[in-house]
């Protein structure tokens, strides 16, 4: 099986899954209407006389089994069929849906933020977004596509699925343009690596990659973003330019352990996100200030910040998990399920969420440590000005939502040397400053503070 990226569908937004799931009752449920060819004169698209012209009051506008030019009126959606269709669209309509054929799909002259959904079809298809939150679909489940396409989505927060989803044995996964232009986008691609081009673009974009169906599960995920490159093993996966979030895995799709996963940032701002579970974690994030989240797993390896303030996220799994970290040793460990650690050097901020006890201890420099959805909470500074923050007492499975409380456990927070600022829950909490002028919140609860200055503070 040739190396390629994974789709990832729960990285799509929640407005996303809202759109996709009303979109498959229109089309299985309204009445279409199909415009007269007489009412396409005038009308042009891309420079082409159109042959089918929607109005408002369109529901669905088909297109035929030929060579169609649309220009869809305000319809509500288009279906253009097979052959080589080209279609335009402006405000009103919600979805473009190409079919089998060599298709354009452009929604440059929509204003409206929200944006269009843009199904290309199978085929060698061209995209091209508007100034909305476009989303392409291009290859995923019930819509594959095996198709060269050039997608080009223009201004928005885009979001793009690109490639085949599943793979079959043996079927050629396809090799697309991505330009995802200005915005904060986030593209999901499977595709052949060697002929394939991706664009970030201006804003904070964001590119998912998965290990799942690469020919050695066992190997690692290396990326670096220095070269704008990705490897599994010592095979090349993707080249990329102006991408600033990477997501690893999913842990739905990748149930199984990954090899591992290798990062290597630049002097910006970054994000690596590590939804599954790796088998190693070798991360050096380089300057700028940046941000590891990761799920915890049965792992191990080592985490180098670097120049700028860098943040580890850590989440336990179904709030079962406790957490222990010590800046000044420079580790993490988690135990219960799973069981894991990570090496620590250059991260100065902290935050757990989905765990029962978490223990985070800082160092000589300026810490940030919060937590949410944990119960047995204790958070304590070291050496400059720190920010110590508890959030939620309540865990929460991810894969039912509900939650358990934790009852009255107290959050214990305790500054030191330097200017701190504690904040507790709605438990009856114990915040202790320490040397300097520290300001403790107690919050809702009977909480106990010795602080230069209290707010919500009970007792002292």
């Amino acid at each position: 099986m040739d190396p390629s990226l994974e789709v990832s569908m729960p990285h799509l937004s929640p407005r996303t899954l809202t759109v996709l799931a009303a979109s498959a009752l229109l089309v299985a449920g309204a009445a279409t209407t199909l415009a007269p060819a007489s009412y396409a004169a005038g009308e042009t698209c891309r420079g082409l006389a159109a042959t089918i012209v929607g109005t408002p009051d369109t529901s669905v506008l088909e297109g035929s089994d030929g060579d169609d030019v649309i220009v869809a009126g305000g319809a509500g959606s288009v279906a253009a069929g097979d052959g080589d269709d080209v279609i335009c669209a402006g405000d009103g309509t919600l979805e473009l849906n190409g079919g089998d054929g060599q298709d354009i799909l452009d929604v440059t002259a929509t204003t409206l933020p929200d944006g269009v959904l843009l199904y290309p079809g199978d085929g060698d298809d061209e995209v091209y977004g508007g100034v909305g939150d476009d989303l392409v679909v291009d290859g995923f489940d019930a819509s594959v596509d095996h198709g060269d396409d050039l997608i080009s989505t223009a201004g928005g927060d885009d979001t793009v699925v690109s490639g085949n989803f599943p793979v079959e044995a043996g079927l050629r996964v396809d090799a697309d343009v991505i330009d995802l232009g200005d915005g904060d986008d986030v593209l999901t691609r499977r595709g052949d690596p060697r002929t394939t081009s991706l664009t970030g673009g201006g804003g904070q974009d964001s590119l998912a990659f998965s290990a799942a169906a690469t020919p050695d599960p066992a190997a690692v995920l290396s990326i670096d973003n220095v070269a704008q490159t990705a490897r599994v093993g010592e095979v090349p996966l993707a080249t990329w330019d102006g991408f600033e979030s990477f997501v690893v895995g999913d842990a739905d799709d990748d149930p199984e352990p990954v090899g591992g996963v290798a990062f290597r940032g630049t002097g910006a701002d970054e994000r690596l996100s590590t939804l599954g579970q790796a088998g190693s974690l070798d991360v050096r994030l380089g300057g700028g200030d940046d941000v590891l989240d990761v799920r915890l797993g049965e792992y191990s390896g080592q985490v180098l910040g670097g120049p700028g303030t860098d943040l580890v996220q850590a989440s336990g799994v179904r709030g079962f998990t406790d957490v222990a970290a010590d800046l000044a040793a420079g580790r993490i460990e988690w135990t219960v399920s799973p069981v894991g650690g990570l090496d620590l050097a250059a991260v100065e901020d902290l935050r757990v969420t989905d765990a029962d006890r978490v223990s985070l201890i800082g160092d000589a420099v300026a810490n940030v440590f919060s937590t949410d959805r944990t119960c047995h909470t204790r958070l304590v500074g070291a050496g400059g000005p720190d920010l110590l923050r508890v959030g939620r007492p309540v865990t929460v499975d991810p894969d039912t939502t509900q939650g358990q409380r934790c009852g009255a456990s107290p959050a214990v927070i305790q500054g030191g040397p330097g200017n701190d600022r504690l904040t507790g829950r709605k438990t009856d909490d114990v915040l202790t400053g320490g040397p300097g002028r520290d300001v403790a919140n107690g919050l809702l609860g009977r909480d106990r503070c010795v602080a230069e200055v209290r707010y919500a503070c009970e007792l002292r």
